[in-house]
């Protein structure tokens, strides 16, 4: 078993996510030498519907905003979405971030 809070078990949590569920919407990852691992996106793709996928395999409740775009984003709108969890007993986080215009108009996501 391993030991959380070490980067080898955040690493071994996140090669073990993506392992199991290949399926995933690809993000950049980073594992912290503290112990826990993040993953991000922004720009031109579903920012709800990707973190949806997410939070189907490793649960939580995810934050989402919705802000002014700032001069040099695209859209009059952008939309960010935040992910604290626990997965394998290591601590994750995920940020993903688009032109809210890219988001479908539905539900948020379970909350």
């Amino acid at each position: 078993m391993t030991q959380s809070n070490t980067p080898q078990s955040a690493a071994l949590a996140l090669a073990q996510l993506l392992a199991e569920y290949p399926s995933l919407p690809s993000l950049h990852w980073s594992v912290s030498p503290s112990g826990w691992w993040c993953g991000s996106k922004y720009n031109d793709f579903d920012a709800r519907a990707a973190m949806a996928e997410f939070v189907a395999v490793v649960g939580g409740t995810p934050f989402e905003m919705r802000q002014p775009a700032k001069e040099d984003e695209p859209g009059e709108e952008t939309f960010s979405t935040i992910l604290n969890a626990r997965w394998r007993d290591v601590d994750l986080y995920l940020s993903m971030g688009c032109d809210a215009a890219l988001v479908a108009d539905v539900e948020a996501v379970a909350r």
